[in-house]
């Protein structure tokens, strides 16, 4: 399923957080079909280094390198507004983990892989849920 994303949201960047270069390889050929710029990280801290001023859509956040200090993370993004726009991938779901990110507000925990046509669906509900927002400019 292609979506078109509106033009408001066209500047809207798909921030991957992904270790794996296999699977930002894949990540890579799949985002290609939407209509909006994609940034890869390798890190949660590199995403958080290079962030600001960035008009972020959506997240997609690889959930196996979210580790003990997960909590961190998911409190950044709440104080940044970028919770609703985060969607944590997991390869190996954990129960307490997917509660708590859950609960901290983000927009969806998914086990992997999963079908190509859900993540894109996913992706753009979304970004089209999500006002995205300009982190590190002031309103």
């Amino acid at each position: 399923m292609h979506k078109n994303i509106s033009s408001s949201q066209h500047d809207a960047v798909v921030c991957v957080i992904q270790a794996n270069p296999i699977v930002q390889k894949q990540l890579d050929v799949l985002l290609a079909y939407l209509d909006s710029p994609i940034l890869s990280f390798k890190s949660s801290e590199q995403f958080l280094q290079l962030c600001a001023g960035i008009n972020v859509g959506c997240i997609l956040l690889d959930g196996d390198q979210l580790g003990d200090d997960s909590h961190c993370l998911l409190d950044e993004l709440s104080r940044m507004g970028l919770s609703r726009a985060t969607i944590i991938m997991a390869q190996h779901a954990n129960i307490d983990a997917a509660v708590k990110a859950l609960q901290s507000g983000i927009a969806d925990y998914l086990e992997m892989p999963q079908p190509d046509r859900v993540l894109l669906a996913k992706i753009c509900q979304v970004m089209g849920d999500f006002r995205s927002v300009d982190v590190g400019k002031k309103s």
